[in-house]
């Protein structure tokens, strides 16, 4: 692989104020030729503590053509035992089966509350991919 490689990645950067209930918000809609994730990230504004019953986890999801489908690409794991810093890059584990998207497939992120938990404030969701499946 040549030494310029690298500069085909494609970087999406997306922030929603944060709540105590779940939301989704789509991203984008995958080109002609489709779109590969290759690595993801999320970070809250504010610290949210470990608890086993109250936690925060965030999803990326291929939403299909219509933005509403649910197959999950990645999560950000273990969230509600290992709690979130604040202002921390958590990466997103990708499903490496199904992180690629076709022509008009829509990328969504979602917040997802599980109890109850204090808002985070400002949640931002940090995407890498390239063109192309594979």
């Amino acid at each position: 692989m040549g030494e310029l490689a690298g500069y085909s990645t494609k970087v999406v950067s997306v922030g929603f104020a944060s709540g105590t209930v779940d939301a989704s918000l789509p991203l984008f809609p995958a080109p002609f030729g489709g779109v590969t994730v290759t690595a993801a990230w999320a970070v809250t504004q504010d610290a949210v503590a470990a608890n086993g019953s109250n936690y925060l986890d965030v999803i990326l999801i291929n939403g299909g053509t219509a933005g509403t489908a649910t197959t999950a690409i990645g999560t950000a794991a273990a969230a509600g035992t290992a709690g979130w810093a604040a202002a921390t890059p958590k990466a997103i584990t990708l499903n490496a089966s199904a992180d690629e998207l076709t022509v008009g497939q829509w990328l969504v992120a979602k917040y997802d509350v599980t109890g109850s938990i204090t808002a985070p404030g400002n949640v931002r969701f940090v995407v890498h991919y390239v063109d192309g499946k594979g």
